[in-house]
């Protein structure tokens, strides 16, 4: 039988590393709290079609983000549709397009296409890496030090081959038996400075600041790595959410039944008014220049579904979107369902999530429904727990 997971013995207990993807971390992570989303996850697999599962099970467990998030979503949605009701074929064939959206769902006189899609954070930062830098967080923390942990405070220069761990943490710790943390806790708290080293290793390049541990826990011997660096610069979530949604539009040529985009918003930062932003326009002050007191908040006409020759986007009926849904989550993620207003082809269905909808004046209106997901998805109250993921 064809599984998601390997059938392995596991004893691994500890918390994903820095350098791991998210799919052999699920596969090799042990406690109940893991095996049972396993567990959950396969049965889901299971009742899928079939003919679709080779394609679904080589994205879940690829090392790429975006492959594997979004079988993790497609798998998500097959699952809540069919707990809904639904008959849900896979890949349909549309009438007139070459396109073949993810799900067709099938309910008494209902018919209509489901496009899944996931959007990633909006940050930009120039220079980047999480995967080479996720290098060198995992040779620091194959090291430790009963005095001190590092953070990095700079990526300096990213190497293209990954380096040897002792490379790394070894000049560091030899750095640190130099260092007394009494004195390095003085000079903190009369400076606000740390103890810094540039670690040069081939073509890579890190800077490191040594961070006392606190007096009552020394001597024991924790991971070496404390942090850093964070990823920083400019969001704009709106726009990818936007990017998205303007390419899944026009993909499936003119269907004679409503199609809905799915889209799992992993951002942190996705709001509900960045996601109406995205398909109704962005808000702004409009004033007249020395007419004191004439500013009013104003929709611009810059949206999926509207733009400044009026309504676009008549081929996409509604969107339905989650944020950072995830197997942890998935019980109590709340969904929304965003409607376009000027459909060719209406959704007329009844779901029980919460609602968005716009008008032509640029006002929007959002209905919020909290509802009981880990009933609907058949899932145990307390999921994944009631364990702790981690001991």
């Amino acid at each position: 039988m064809v599984t998601l997971f390997d059938d392995i013995h596991r004893s691994d207990p500890s918390p994903r590393r820095y350098d791991e993807d998210s799919f052999s971390f699920y596969n090799r992570t042990a406690g109940v709290h893991w095996q049972r989303i396993r567990e959950v996850l396969e049965e889901w697999f299971a009742a899928y079609p079939d003919e679709h599962k080779a394609d679904l099970r080589g994205h879940f467990r690829s090392k790429i983000a975006g492959q594997h998030v979004g079988a993790i979503w497609e798998l998500y949605l097959h699952r809540l549709f069919s707990r809904m009701g639904y008959s849900v074929g896979v890949h349909a064939e549309v009438p007139g397009s070459t396109g073949r959206p993810d799900f067709e769902l099938l309910r008494d006189d209902e018919r209509l296409y489901v496009e899944a899609a996931v959007v990633f954070s909006g940050v930009v930062d120039a220079g980047r890496d999480g995967v080479r830098e996720g290098w060198i967080m995992e040779a620091v923390n194959k090291a430790a030090h009963p005095n001190f942990y590092v953070i990095i405070k700079q990526s300096v220069q990213l190497g293209d081959r990954r380096p040897r761990d002792r490379a790394i943490h070894g000049p560091l710790t030899a750095w640190l038996d130099t260092l007394d943390p009494d004195q390095v806790t003085r000079e903190y708290e009369a400076t606000g400075r740390l103890p810094e080293r540039l670690v040069e290793v081939d073509d890579w390049a890190a800077l490191f600041e040594a961070v006392p541990v606190k007096p009552e826990a020394r001597g024991s011997t924790g991971r070496l790595f404390g942090g850093g660096p964070g990823t920083a610069g400019y969001v704009d979530d709106v726009e990818q959410l936007r990017d998205t949604l303007k390419h899944k539009r026009g993909k499936y040529g003119t269907p004679d039944v409503p199609l809905v985009v799915a889209v799992n918003c992993a951002s942190s930062f996705m709001e509900p008014n960045d996601i109406s932003s995205a398909l109704y326009g962005t808000m702004a002050v409009q004033y007249q220049q020395g007419a004191p007191g004439s500013s009013k908040w104003i929709r611009q006409r810059n949206g999926t579904w509207m733009g400044e020759s009026g309504p676009r986007g008549r081929r996409m009926s509604a969107v339905l979107t989650a944020v950072q849904l995830h197997p942890s989550t998935m019980a109590k993620n709340q969904l929304a369902l965003w409607l376009n207003p000027w459909a060719d082809v209406p959704l007329d269905a009844e779901w029980p999530f919460s609602v968005g909808t716009g008008t032509d004046k640029g006002r929007v209106g959002f209905e919020e429904r909290l509802i009981d997901m880990a009933a609907l998805l058949g899932l145990p109250e307390a999921w994944p727990g009631p364990e702790d993921p981690f001991a």
